[in-house]
């Protein structure tokens, strides 16, 4: 079973939830499908520390009530911490390297990203998944 792992950008279109925007529309159609055929959706918890602010916290509450949580533990912390390493980045793509992390480390046969970042966000999450872009890949919902 595939796996989707929402960013932040994917969390606050959810909560935002946005009338007749494309994008929100597409998050929830591939979420609500997913969901349907019994996938499961993961969130890194440093996505809800990203999200969780102000008026919008009780709609990323309600995001989450449908998601699991992975935690960061220690194996997804190195895990981010090689990406990085990998990719000669600095902590301020730490974010980034945690949802492609947590990806990596899904045991499920297949995980998709699920980011509607612009260009250069989904292109960063598209380079620190490429060693495992034979099970882990990335949708941008700005690019359908």
């Amino acid at each position: 079973m595939i796996a989707l792992v929402l960013d932040s950008e994917a969390v606050s279109l959810l909560a935002i939830n946005k009338a007749n925007d494309v994008t929100t529309d597409h998050v929830k159609a591939l979420v609500d499908l997913h969901l349907a055929e019994g996938g499961s959706i993961l969130v890194p918890a440093n996505v809800i520390a990203e999200t969780r602010r102000g008026r919008y916290a009780a709609r990323v509450d309600r995001v989450l009530n449908a998601a699991l949580v992975v935690d960061l533990d220690r194996d997804i912390a190195a895990q981010a911490g090689s990406i990085l390493e990998v990719n000669r980045r600095g902590s301020s793509d730490l974010a980034d390297a945690t949802v492609a992390a947590t990806a990596i480390l899904t045991p499920s046969s297949a995980v998709t990203i699920v980011t509607s970042e612009r260009s250069s966000g989904s292109n960063d999450l598209e380079s620190f998944i490429s060693t495992h872009q034979s099970r882990v890949s990335v949708i941008n919902v700005h690019d359908h």
